[in-house]
């Protein structure tokens, strides 16, 4: 067993053998920052000060740049101590830790917004459930299954009432834990318990001059507050949405953006198919792969913040394509929806993986 230190915050928490610094951490409630858990987005980076540490599964740390690795960075999720270790932990000014809690709540309203997307509100026993735009929930499930879930409305808390409600829009999958309740057993008053929040898919709150928000399926949700969230702060900046999914009846928010384009000079709305339905009526916008529509469009990314949310082949397109447009990787704020069943090549689903199913 070794030891980790955390600066500036002073925490200290054990490590078993074989078990990553991220499982470790969450296990004693130490709060370290993290997002997809696989690797992938980069969010648990820290910076090893003292100590030795190898990759777990053969892990290669994609998600660091060769000055980070340089520089001591190690990417938390995959890591596992070899010794005693001290990490450094960025601090973010903007955002204050909110520590995760376990809540109650009860089912309200079950609504379809697609074939296959839910919208399901749920009532919180509780007033003090804080969050930041762009966080997610687990639900906890039997058998100690989890299920993440981005939440999708703004936060509002009303301390007269001894209540909150918070909505989720959940797309469902074929044999999917969480989707078969959803699909057979849930409806009004369901008993609910989960843990939150979760997540640091956050908007920079120093923003460029563009601004431009990527979105795959359901990664829509998270996207869609931190847009409203920026366009509460913003001034001139110019901002984008990019939202990419299969055919017309999958925007299921389409009209709400098309409303902000019309209200926002600034806000530019581009909805992207990939199998555009033209039986009904002819699709005369934009068509194929998103990411690509995104350099279309903005060919030059070197003045931009870019948040991209969905599946992981779009945000590896988005980690590809940007850079060579010029896009900083440190301008740009990823969250990776896992799809069910998938993992990352040859390796092992981490714990902390968010699961949509």
């Amino acid at each position: 067993m070794f030891y980790v230190k955390t600066r500036p915050n002073e925490q200290e928490f054990s490590i078993n053998e074989n078990e990553s610094i991220l499982e470790a951490a969450i296990r004693q409630k130490v709060m370290l920052p993290y997002g997809c858990g696989n690797g992938q987005c980069g969010s648990c980076k820290v910076f090893v000060t003292q100590g030795e540490f190898e990759y777990l599964h053969d892990y290669k740390p994609e998600a660091l740049s060769e000055q980070d690795c340089k520089d001591g960075a190690m990417l938390c999720c995959m890591a596992k101590a070899r010794s005693d270790l001290e990490l450094l932990i960025p601090e973010n000014n903007d955002y204050p830790e909110i520590e995760p809690q376990r809540y109650q709540s009860k089912v309200i309203t079950v609504d379809t917004l697609t074939d296959n997307v839910y919208k399901l509100v749920l009532e919180i026993n509780s007033n003090q459930f804080d969050y930041y735009p762009g966080q997610y929930i687990e639900l906890l499930l039997q058998g100690d299954q989890k299920r993440a879930y981005s939440l999708a409305c703004l936060p509002e808390r009303d301390n007269e009432k001894l209540s909150q409600k918070i909505e989720l829009h959940i797309r469902v999958h074929e044999k999917g834990l969480f989707s078969e309740l959803l699909r057979h057993e849930i409806s009004t008053g369901y008993p609910l318990m989960f843990e939150g929040p979760r997540g640091h898919f956050l908007l920079n709150q120093t923003l460029s001059s563009k601004v431009i928000f990527v979105a795959g399926g359901t990664g829509i949700v998270p996207v869609k507050l931190l847009l409203e969230d920026c366009l509460s702060q913003v001034q001139d900046e110019e901002i984008y949405l990019f939202w990419g999914v299969k055919n017309q009846y999958e925007l299921f928010h389409d009209d709400f953006f098309s409303q902000l384009s019309q209200e926002y000079i600034n806000f530019h709305y581009i909805p992207v198919l990939t199998e555009p339905d033209q039986s009904s009526a002819p699709w005369h916008g934009a068509s194929g792969i998103v990411t690509n529509s995104v350099v279309e469009k903005v060919s030059d990314l070197s003045r931009s913040q870019v948040y991209a949310a969905g599946p992981q082949v779009m945000i590896q397109s988005c980690q590809t394509i940007f850079p060579a447009f010029g896009l900083s990787e440190d301008n740009l704020y990823t969250d990776i929806f896992l799809q069910p069943g998938k993992t990352s090549g040859k390796k092992k689903r981490n714990i902390f993986q968010k699961i949509f199913s």
